[in-house]
């Protein structure tokens, strides 16, 4: 047998299809020492990983909501202020329009005052026209 394992050479676990109890002693050697070290390990790094990956999600899901919720504040100032402004507009607009009214009663008072003072021009033209016609005819 020992002329067999030197022929033969060493046999992986996985590869050999017959299992001989110093293989098993590897075999079990080999699966407890290694395989659960490995996947201890890795069960480590794959924990602390997924720890690292939450903590930054929810640091970038705070980040976010604090954004969001700071957008919104500029978001309602701007718009109570837009608002502010619009109303003010209104006032000053309706201000205006009163004025206008107001400039246009007083412009129909002059448009008045204007066709008294031509009318009372053309009078006067007329008046003085016959004053110096009776004039004239004196003179004669």
């Amino acid at each position: 047998m020992a002329d067999q394992k030197s022929v033969v050479g060493p046999v992986s676990p996985l590869m050999s299809p017959v299992s001989r109890p110093d293989d098993q002693d590897q075999q079990q050697r080999f699966f407890d020492d290694n395989f659960l070290d490995n996947i201890e390990q890795n069960a480590l790094e794959c924990s602390q990983n997924f720890s690292v990956l939450m903590r930054n999600l929810r640091e970038s899901l705070h980040y976010v909501s604090h954004n969001s919720v700071e957008y919104m504040e500029c978001y309602k100032t701007a718009s109570d202020r837009l608002n502010e402004q619009v109303q003010a507009s209104v006032l000053a607009t309706h201000g205006l329009i009163l004025k206008c009214q107001q400039l246009d009663n007083d412009f129909q008072k002059i448009q008045e005052l204007q066709k008294q003072i031509r009318e009372i021009r053309q009078m006067t033209d007329t008046f003085d026209a016959h004053v110096t016609k009776m004039l004239k005819k004196k003179d004669f």
